[in-house]
């Protein structure tokens, strides 16, 4: 039986072997992970689901960037294409929602699990997948996260790095094409790809110029670059398409971003300090990674000096050289961009640092372990074992091992799956706003009322203020226009995205819709509150509004009808999530609702709180007095 068998039948079943194990290991991470620290669906995740519905059910029925909710997330529409086929198959469940993102992600895995073996790093691969497994609760949310284009742009970024370095160790022309052509469609996908694209362009040319073997090896003429700049623009094509459909106006919003958190920022040692506490963020607020980190990128200098000189090692000093020269300018261009938010856009950084530990880990196990198998294999699995405890503490005891909770959490709870709201911030973002109300309010209702049910309509009415708060969208003519119920609902959009009270009391709102705009400022704040770990919102309670409210569907109206219970007296003492005095606000609704003249003077000995509370108190009874022709000022 031994002599018929294939040299290369064994390594095949060795490496399917790996394959499976390694699937199966990072697919239960990752579920489990996930569910033991915030909600799976987060929501704007839950509009993938809702686009992947309608896709399946109505087709295109929309122009086709009416899907993505700001200008910037084209990609949205490709992912909610792909999640179509699981929901097919799944039906419209979380687990479908989250099944596109996790293969990206573990395919983003195996692109690093290909380079250090074929750079000559074996050994580092359990650093590798130990960090890519549990490195932090945030970057295993952002595996995660179908929102954006976050996770497929890591896979393209990979991609782009994986082409550029096939390129120079072997020297074949067919990477280089490809490097340029996934750049091209990878600055489609998202602009942080052009950080992986520039690298390789950077790196190239310092190598070019300092090393002669290295020039001649790798020289390319005019007509192969000219090649290259051709596939870009190919692979560019559909982004060149979003920039005419909506008017640039994805590459005026990111120029102002970068001008609201950088340039027009004075407060420098402010913002430093955030960039700091955003970086230690994306580690769960612990110092010692950064430090290892910081230690990895030391010894990783030390290592490239020592193996430069060593031709049979080239494979191994350029992923090494690359990794070097990638890690400051990758934070820095994170740090301009972020600013003094916390940034999302660490899910780039982190491959690299993981590549990074994973290859100076392996060198050092080299060393250590010189031909001796089983010392290697040992010190392995002590590294990867040890990196997993240490990662795995902050969140473990959140861990439920039992197959009811993840039935539950993935399949039984549908309705965390969708939500229509996004799709009124896509529909405002793409409606040319009008001075005239009137006019304005009948482009609303012509594009909110394309759904099929009342409870999606009411959702998109409740998104679309997202883009029109400080408009006069609700005056006299406008609400004549929209009706009750819609005014209603704008009312709640507008109150939702703005951060100050005094919006809604100010006279920007009618004084019938006023206790709709402070009851949407309530719950947007309650509802992002819900993205919190479960032992932070479990206490949140805001039952004066419940059966009065227009209804909704999917996730939205599940997270209300989760937090309208229990009584008034419970709202404001239970409501623990810190975020401007909107323990006040609730209860000094609670108390208008109820008429309840005595209440905001009893929750609280607080004189400031007690006084904001009566202050929402009054505003309401006022607005609801005058509303039915009470207020003797009318």
């Amino acid at each position: 039986m031994k002599d018929n068998m294939k040299p290369g039948s064994s390594k095949t079943t060795k490496y399917t072997f790996l394959f499976v194990l390694l699937f199966i290991l990072y697919f239960a991470s990752r579920f489990l992970l996930l569910a033991g620290m915030v909600p799976p669906i987060g929501l704007e995740e839950c509009h993938t689901g809702a686009a992947a519905h309608e896709i399946l059910k109505h087709g295109f029925q929309f122009p086709i960037e009416q899907y993505t909710p700001e200008y910037y997330e084209t990609t949205i529409i490709i992912v909610s294409m792909i999640t179509v086929i699981p929901e097919y198959i799944f039906g419209l469940i979380p687990f479908s929602v989250e099944i596109v993102p996790f293969l990206f992600s573990f395919a983003s895995l195996l692109v690093c699990c290909v380079l250090l073996v074929k750079s000559g790093f074996r050994r580092g691969l359990g650093f590798l997948a130990t960090f890519f497994f549990f490195g932090s609760g945030v970057f295993v949310y952002l595996t995660m996260d179908s929102v954006g284009s976050h996770i497929i742009a890591l896979l393209f970024c990979m991609i782009i790095f994986y082409c550029f370095y096939s390129f120079c160790i072997s020297t074949r022309r067919v990477y280089f094409y490809l490097f340029w052509l996934f750049s091209g469609v990878g600055a489609f996908v998202h602009i942080s790809t052009l950080m992986f694209f520039g690298l390789g362009i950077l790196v190239y040319i310092i190598h070019f110029a300092a090393d002669k073997k290295f020039a001649e090896r790798l020289h390319l003429s005019g007509k192969q670059v000219l090649t290259g700049l051709l596939l870009f623009v190919v692979g560019y094509a559909p982004n060149i398409y979003f920039l005419i459909k909506t008017d640039f106006r994805n590459v005026l919003f990111i120029s102002n971003i970068f001008n609201r958190r950088v340039l027009e920022h004075s407060e420098k040692d402010i913002f430093y300090k955030s960039s700091i506490d955003a970086f230690l963020f994306q580690f769960d607020g612990r110092v010692w990674p950064p430090v290892m980190f910081a230690v990895l990128f030391i010894l990783c200098g030390f290592y490239v000096l020592k193996l430069r000189r060593r031709p049979d090692r080239f494979n191994s000093y350029f992923l090494l050289v690359t990794l070097f020269i990638s890690v400051i300018p990758f934070l820095i261009a994170i740090v301009l961009l972020s600013g003094l938010e916390f940034t999302s856009y660490y899910i780039y950084l982190m491959p690299m640092l993981f590549l990074m530990g994973g290859a100076v880990s392996s060198l050092i196990i080299e060393s250590l372990a010189s031909n001796n198998m089983k010392l290697d294999i040992v010190l392995q699995c002590c590294i990867a074992a040890g990196f997993s405890l240490m990662l795995l503490k902050p969140f473990y005891h959140r861990l439920n091992f039992s197959l009811d909770n993840s039935r539950r959490i993935y399949i039984a709870d549908k309705e965390s799956a969708y939500c229509y709201w996004r799709f009124g911030k896509a529909f405002a973002n793409y409606t040319e706003y009008d001075p005239d109300p009137a006019i304005n309010a009948r482009r609303i209702i012509e594009k909110c009322d394309r759904f099929d049910t009342v409870e999606k309509q009411n959702e998109c009415y409740f998104g679309w203020g997202t883009s029109f708060s400080q408009t006069n969208l609700l005056d006299d003519r406008a609400v004549k226009v929209l009706g009750e119920r819609r005014a209603r609902l704008l009312a709640m959009s507008m109150g939702a995205w703005e951060q100050d009270l005094s919006f809604c009391v100010s006279g920007n709102i009618p004084s019938p819709y006023i206790d709709d705009c402070i009851v949407g400022m309530i719950e947007k704040r309650i509802l992002n509150a819900r993205s919190l770990p479960p032992m932070v919102y479990q206490n949140i309670l805001f039952p004066c509004t419940h059966g009065s409210l227009p209804r909704y569907s999917g996730l939205l109206q599940k997270l209300r009808n989760d937090y309208n219970n229990g009584s008034i007296e419970d709202a404001a003492a239970r409501y623990e999530v810190n975020s401007n005095d909107i323990r006040a606000i609730t209860a000094g609704y609670c108390a208008a609702m109820d008429s309840n003249d005595g209440y905001c003077a009893e929750i609280n000995k607080n004189n400031d709180y007690s006084a904001y509370c009566r202050m929402v108190y009054d505003v309401l009874t006022y607005a609801r007095e005058w509303e039915t022709g009470e207020s003797p000022l009318q």
